[in-house]
């Protein structure tokens, strides 16, 4: 049985090859910032969808 290795990205490795993901990150607040560094996000849809939850959760409205 062969063994499947795979790499997956984390946030900085997603920053650094996604401009889109970088954009979006940088134009965040920066206690959105701070929780998302936290988080294993690996792509920018996952990067999009924290964002959401964070901002519905830390964001009073």
């Amino acid at each position: 049985m062969a063994e499947e290795l795979y790499y997956r990205l984390g946030l900085s490795d997603l920053l650094d090859q996604d401009l889109s993901a970088y954009e979006y990150y940088c134009s965040q607040p920066v206690f959105i910032k701070r929780k998302l560094d936290a988080l294993d996000i690996g792509s920018f849809e996952e990067l999009q969808r924290a964002v959401g939850m964070l901002a519905a959760k830390y964001t009073p409205f």
